[in-house]
Formats: C-alpha cells, structure tokens, sequence
C-alpha cells in the first residue's frame, strides 16, 4: 500500500504529518500531565526530582554560573556538586529569570519539550527510513507511551531530555550513512550534527555514551563505505573532539568532586556483590518493572513486528549492519546492567537509560522494515497498531495515574506538604534567607531546603549517630515536623530534648534553636535488669526473666494472658516533678511481627483513681525480630498534689510476645 510502504506516502505533506502528530502529542500530554504539571517533586523519587530542580533554583540564584551547579544541601562544599552536563537545569534556570517565576512547572515543561522532541525525530528517523509516515507515527507513539517514559517525560530528571538527544542524534546519523547525498561535505555536515547530539547526551547521562560509541563502531565496521562518503580524516577529527569533550566533562566532574569533598549523584559502578544479589535484583525488575518499563500492548506490538520482520527477511536480518548495530546497543545495556546491578531494584530510571533505546530503536526498526504489499493486511496491520497503540496510551496515563494517587500519609507528600508555604512563615519570624536550617526526618536531601528557600543539611535516617552528627553541624535552626517529630526523631534519640529550644511552631512545623550548652537531666534512672530491683519502686517484677536479652542476660518479656507487664512508680513530691519539664523515656525492644507493645506514663492522684494525665509510646516493629529503639519526650503537667504518683510501664496491645531491655529514663529541667 503506497501510504504505508513507498515514498509516495510523503504525499500528506512535507509538515503536514509531523505537525499532525505534535497536535496528537500535545493532546495527550495534556491529559497524560494536567494534574501534576504544577506540582513540587512528589511521589516516586521526590528526592532524585528534588536534586535537580535545587540545581536549576541555585543556578538562578548564583548568578546563572553553569561550571558551579549547586543545590540547597551543605552536604559538599557550599553546596556545589558534580552533575553531568546540566543543560535542562540551566535552561530552567534562565526562563526562570526570563519569565521571573520559580514554579515547578517551567522544568517540568523544559523536560516535556525535549522529550516531545525527541519522538518526534524518531518519527522522522522512521519515515525517512521507510517511507511511511503513518509508520513512523506508530514508533512515536510506541515511545511516547511507555509508563516509566511517561512519567519521567514530564519530570526533572535529564533521562528524557538525554533520550531525546539520542533519537536526534540517530535521526542524523540515519540520513548521514542512507540518504544520498550532492557532496562528502552533505555527509559530514549530518554526521557532526548527529555525533553533537549523541556527545551532548552522554554528557548528560552516562549510560549514553553507549549509542556514540555504537555509532563509531558502526564506521569502523563498514571501511570501504566510510572511507568513500565521509573520509577516515573526519570521522577522526568528529569522534576525537566529541570524545575529548566528554573527557574534558568528566575530568572537570571529578575535580568538583575532589575540591568540594563529595557529590549529590553516583559517578561510580555499584557491581553485584554476588550471583545470589544479581538473581534477586533481576526477578524484582522482571516482577515489578518489566510492564512499567512497556505495557502489555507494547510488548505484543513489539513481538508482532519483529516477528513480521524474522519471517519476511530470516537470515539475511542477521547480516544486516544496522541488525549488528542494535545487538551492539543492547548488549552494552547488559553490560551497565552489571555495572550498576543494585540501583536497579529501585530505580525505575536505570530501566529508561539503559533498555528504553534498544526496545525502542528495535521496534522503530522492525515497523521500518516490515513489507505488507496486500491492501488488505496493510490496513488490517494499521488497524491492530492503532488499537495496541490506543491501550498502550490508556495505560500509561493509568499508570501516571497510580504513580500521583498515593496515599495522604505518603512520607514524601506529607514532607512537600508540610515545607510548602514554609519560606514565608520563615519570613515572618525574621529568619533570614542567608541562615542555614539543619531539616530532621527529611526524606529529601533537597526538597524541604528548597521549599523553605534557605539552604543547610537534612537528616533521612533518624539514628541515634545520624542525628548527633546533624547537631553537629553549625546550622541557625532546625526544623522538624510535628507529624513525625515524636515517632521517628525522639523515639529513635529521646536525648534530642535536651539539645533542643523551641522557637516557634505553624501546626505543621516547628522551628527550633540549637542549644550553646545541652540541658542536664536532674534525674536518671538506668537499668538492664541485670540487678535486682527495688520492689518499692517497682511492680510486676515477674515479669523480668533470664533469656534472650539486649545485653546481659535478662530482660522484660510478656507473651501469652500476659497484658502489662514491669512499672515504676514514685510519687511527685519525692522527685520533685515541675510542670513543663520532659520526662525522657528509652529502651530497646525486640517483637515479632505481629505484636503490639508501647510504655505508658501516666499521673494518678494518690489517693487512687483514673490518671489525669497519660501518655503513650507505641514501640512500632519495622525489623520484628531484631532490637529496635523506642523512646518519648513527654512534657509533664502541672501536679495537683505533692502524693500524686508517676507510674511509668510496659504493656502489650497485640497477640505476639514482646520483649523489652535496657531500660532508662530521665527529667529534664524546664
């Protein structure tokens, strides 16, 4: 059929077709992106998102200086790191000072524009090489709607902006060895455009340095033809510059990683550790990636056009160069695979930079190179593509879908909740934009800093040592939010109280000052139950027994109709209890997976009664089975009596056995 199969298809007009199907794409867009187009860094790798839209804000905010990408984090030197080739971030950074605006959605937009660009020269590439531009619609269309592509289209990572330079540089690169041309210097022309674009992808990326040098490889393999239309002499002078240039970016990379003593991204292998590792990492990516990476209607589309393609050419496919050529791509996909084995498991993004080309490439290929001369199968092939490509598009978006509709309790929605607003609030308590904030339990090294519009450290994993060294460091405030504070801060390191002031609070936040000198309890009471105690501070002393324990031999434990189990108990005049003090309460339990334990204190009148002040620290299993910390800072009440008796103990909510050592606890003075 002449549309599909011949040049007689151009007949629809030269940008007719492409103009066509950017209409399509815009459609799409729009209902693929209209409600996160807008948004912060949410949801699926909010902190990667996060580091690259800090860089974009930091380039605006020193002063557009492209060799000193920054982000908000003191983590490196003055917050400069190595990142790449960042030429997304720094054309956010200059619309954002063209357009004075520092939304989200100028990156988001920028990455959108060159991913729409980049299935647009796959477009092209495919009908040049076929002839067809309803074919060439297909291949866009198949790489437009690939869920993780989908996702991170409109985004701010560079993968889709690098995969875009690669369907750019590939589209040249095609007409540069296929296309006939009036002179050598047509070729030469094309091949420095096509080597430009694959040299700044890979500078981007570097999982993209492997079409570059598919594409040498390529000219190395075919002397004679090479010799004839481009000459040895330019092939040379192009991939020597384009590989000097990429040196030169790395080298310069390595020296901001040495003099600002660290970076934000990985500029290093991260290999399997084992053969075990690499059998487990691949079944997650088979189980949990594969229909992300393409939806089923892909992967059948795929399979019918290389299908078509084995049938009609068989052997002689095997003998073709550019066949060779896509072996070539794929297999150094495997390679990097094994490279960076680990991040796969989690990084959805590594699938994009390493197999989206191949598959992609494969199909625009295979749809380039199937032949149907009966009208009849033609149309009935374009039926069954458009109707695969109609669900293909329908999943994507269902997957865009999933990936934005988490739940309201989401870590890193609450965080992007909590921290937006919060550079004004910080205004207006006179904190000056110039002070560096140290953010607990941030789960983003650059997010909340960002939206705070201030720059200092984060604190993600709330140990005991992570959390003595944030202090550490010479932050002006801290911040921490309320919703998290007690559970994943204090209960992890019960200590903090003392090192803390507060200085103001929204409801969501509370702004805090690093204390000169910590507070000094008044009061401690230590035990790992090893010596016997007191039984007139001490009930439910049955329930202390010689086993399995967190140090020494003997520990607290309830299992079985045990309900509550060890408390002390002294009354408030004997240890002088103030209101506004903190009682610190630490220890260290072991549960199984389906238990339930928490320490409760509480004040009671000492003539009996129900306590008119209670609290509750659940002890929450994310390791059943191994020693975890628990620990609170309660602030008393004021006492009604001086017989009024504190009591402070371990019950059990739940129908596994809980087991609880190393016992502490302590006042702080007001």
């Amino acid at each position: 059929m002449r549309v599909l199969d011949s040049p007689a298809g151009r007949t629809v007009g030269h940008w007719a077709a492409p103009g066509a199907l950017l209409s399509l794409l815009l459609a799409l867009s729009g209902w693929f992106y209209h409600d996160s187009i807008r948004l912060y860094p949410s949801f699926f790798h909010a902190w990667a998102q996060a580091d690259w839209l800090a860089i974009a804000l930091q380039f605006r905010a020193r002063g557009y200086d492209f060799f000193h990408p920054a982000t908000f984090n003191l983590l490196t030197d003055d917050g400069v790191t190595a990142a790449g080739f960042p030429a997304p971030a720094y054309l956010t950074a200059l619309l954002m000072g063209l357009t004075g605006s520092a939304a989200p959605g100028l990156m988001r937009g920028v990455t959108l524009a060159a991913g729409l660009g980049g299935v647009l020269a796959l477009f092209g590439l495919v009908r040049r090489a076929s002839g067809s531009a309803l074919k060439g619609g297909v291949a866009a269309l198949f790489a437009f709607s690939s869920p993780i592509y989908g996702y991170y289209q409109a985004n701010f990572l560079p993968s889709a902006p690098a995969i875009a330079a690669v369907l750019a540089g590939y589209y040249w690169f095609w007409r540069a060895l296929e296309e006939p041309a009036a002179a050598p210097a047509a070729v030469r022309r094309r091949l420095v455009v096509a080597v430009a674009w694959l040299a700044l992808a890979a500078a981007m990326r570097t999982p993209y340095a492997l079409p570059l040098l598919c594409t040498l490889g390529h000219l190395v393999l075919r002397p004679r033809r090479t010799a004839a239309t481009v000459g040895w002499r330019a092939v040379a002078a192009v991939y020597g510059g384009a590989f000097g240039l990429l040196i030169l970016d790395f080298s310069y990379n390595e020296h901001l990683t040495r003099t600002h003593h660290g970076a934000m991204f990985r500029a290093r292998p991260l290999p399997f550790s084992s053969w075990a590792e690499a059998v487990q990492v691949t079944k997650v990516v088979r189980e949990y990636w594969l229909f992300r990476l393409l939806s089923k209607p892909q992967w059948l589309l795929l399979l019918l056009a290389a299908g078509a393609v084995l049938g009609q050419q068989g052997r002689r496919l095997l003998r073709s160069e550019w066949a060779g050529h896509w072996l070539a791509l794929a297999g150094g996909g495997l390679v990097y695979y094994g490279l960076m084995g680990p991040q796969y498991g989690i990084h959805d993004y590594y699938l994009l930079d390493t197999f989206f080309l191949p598959l992609v490439l494969g199909f625009g290929g295979s749809v380039a190179a199937v032949r149907l001369a009966r009208p009849r199968a033609a149309w009935l092939a374009a039926g069954a593509a458009a109707l695969l490509s109609a669900g293909a598009a329908w999943q994507a978006r269902a997957e865009q879908v999933r990936r934005i509709s988490v739940p309201a309790t989401d870590q890193n929605v609450v965080a992007r909740d909590n921290f937006l607003g919060s550079a004004r609030w910080l205004d207006s308590l006179g904190v000056p934009r110039r002070a560096t904030l140290l953010v607990l339990d941030a789960h983003s090294y650059n997010l909340p800093l960002l939206l705070a519009q201030r720059r200092g450290w984060t604190v993600l994993q709330n140990t005991p040592a992570n959390l003595r060294a944030g202090l550490a460091r010479p932050a002006d405030y801290v911040i921490t939010q309320n919703a998290t504070y007690a559970a994943e801060v204090v209960n992890n390191y019960p200590a903090i109280a003392a090192c803390l002031r507060p200085v103001a609070a929204n409801g969501r936040l509370t702004l805090w000052r690093i204390r000169p000198v910590s507070l000094v309890a008044r009061w401690r009471l230590r035990t790992d139950f090893e010596a016997s105690l007191d039984p007139a501070r001490w009930a439910g002393t049955a329930s202390v027994s010689a086993g399995l324990a967190a140090s020494g031999r003997r520990a607290v434990r309830l299992a079985g109709n045990e309900r509550s189990g060890l408390t002390y108990h002294q009354t408030a005049a004997e240890l002088g209890l103030r209101a506004g003090e903190q009682l610190l309460l630490a220890a260290r339990h072991q549960t199984s997976p389906d238990a339930g334990a928490e320490l409760v204190a509480s004040l009671t009148p000492g003539a009996g009664g129900a306590p008119y002040w209670r609290r509750v620290v659940p002890c929450r299993p994310s390791r059943p089975g191994d020693w975890e910390a628990v620990g609170g800072a309660l602030t008393l009440p004021a006492i009604h009596a001086p017989d009024d008796v504190l009591r402070v103990g371990i019950r059990r909510s739940g129908p596994g056995a809980a087991v609880l050592d190393d016992w502490e606890m302590s006042l702080l003075p007001r």
